[in-house]
């Protein structure tokens, strides 16, 4: 490899350090300044690569995190608080499961006081009638298998015995069944439709379970409110969280976006250093420089005219090795123009040999065409 290709690559590197050196300092000079400034805008509106035009970028920049911030903050809190409302709402999902299971229970209590009770009108007289034949089945099912259970006999008569005693069980079981149904039914009409007039009736242990299953119910309604609230508040809350529901994923998502802005404000530096070291900026900032700036600004101008001087040379080289290149080109070229003219020559010196035959055979066909003539002509057409 030829050595200036070597050199270049040196300069490279030692060009490349120069400038990250000066833009370092100016890159820390601009955070300083920036830190100089605060909060202040002495600058007014504007845009582009002007001191208030740095400074608008860095406005912007530090709302984005500040925004974002404030953002995650707050999803924070929404965690925390979705966390207490699923508590809640298990608690409040397991007191409800609880009243209902009581409330079955107190359902059946009170519907057998209910039926036992005098009053035999329009609500109450259809149930006691299935009351009393349902209590009938069971008297004929215990009764027979009470005789069953009694008998005695030979293997084959025990058999059967045992498998009609089964039956006759599975048929009594069915039957207290469909009683204590009947009785939760009554009692879950009863305190459903409060009918008018059961006050007046109810006393004693039917008034007391009538009472208990109101305020059962009342209770269960007033969770059920509860719950309903409390599960609108969660799904305001779920709202914030976005399209697919995760408070993670979108608080990450905003943590990257932190990083990714701060990320930016090293150029912001740099660009307001940048501004610094040229004369127009520092005027423009110069109630912000100070005195120990300016060892700043020497040391980034040397920088930089190192850095320039390594380009300059860079270039230096390479237009050398341009010129190499181009008097290389010069050399092919001479060579393939002399390659040419050799053949040329030698083409030359075919066509002077052709020249002479030609000139050759023209002075044969003068001689012969006078020897013709001298003779008397062609006698006839020979063409």
């Amino acid at each position: 490899m030829d050595e200036r290709k070597n050199q270049i690559k040196a300069f490279e590197r030692k060009a490349l350090t120069s400038l990250e050196g000066r833009n370092k300092l100016l890159e820390e000079l601009g955070e300083t300044l920036l830190n100089r400034i605060g909060d202040e805008n002495p600058f007014g509106e504007s845009s582009g690569d002007t001191p208030g035009g740095v400074i608008a970028d860095y406005r912007k920049l530090q709302k984005e995190i500040s925004d974002s911030s404030n953002l995650i903050t707050s999803l924070e809190a929404d965690i925390v608080e979705l966390k207490k409302l699923e508590d809640k709402i298990s608690a409040v999902g397991i007191e409800h499961s609880r009243l209902e299971e009581e409330l079955e229970e107190v359902q059946v209590k009170f519907g057998t006081l209910l039926l036992k009770t005098p009053y035999s009108g329009e609500f109450s007289g259809p149930l006691k009638q299935q009351e009393e034949e349902i209590l009938e089945k069971i008297e004929d099912y215990e009764r027979k298998l009470e005789e069953l259970e009694g008998k005695q006999g030979g293997l084959i008569a025990w058999v059967g015995n045992n498998t009609k005693i089964a039956f006759t069980k599975t048929l009594l079981s069915k039957s207290r069944t469909s009683l204590d149904k009947l009785y939760h039914n009554a009692g879950k009409k009863y305190i459903s439709g409060d009918p008018a007039g059961f006050d007046e009736v109810l006393e004693g242990q039917a008034a007391e379970a009538a009472d208990q299953a109101f305020g059962l119910r009342d209770r269960m309604s007033s969770l059920t409110s509860d719950l309903n609230a409390l599960k609108e508040e969660r799904r305001k809350i779920g709202d914030k969280f976005g399209a697919d529901g995760s408070p993670s994923k979108r608080i990450h998502g905003l943590e990257r976006h932190i990083a990714h802005v701060k990320n930016e404000f090293p150029g912001i530096h740099l660009r307001l250093g940048t501004l610094a070291a040229n004369n127009e900026g520092r005027a423009a900032l110069s109630s912000f420089v100070r005195e120990e700036d300016l060892a700043i600004f020497v040391k980034a101008e040397e920088l930089a005219a190192l850095a320039a001087s390594d380009k300059l040379e860079i270039e230096k080289i390479k237009t050398s090795l341009e010129i190499d290149k181009a008097k290389a080109e010069i050399d092919k070229i001479k060579r393939t123009i002399s390659l040419h003219r050799q053949k040329i020559s030698s083409i030359e010196g075919l066509i002077s040999g052709h020249e002479k035959e030609i000139l050759q055979l023209e002075e044969n066909i003068e001689k012969e065409m006078k020897f013709i003539e001298e003779n008397g002509g062609l006698k006839g057409d020979i063409s």
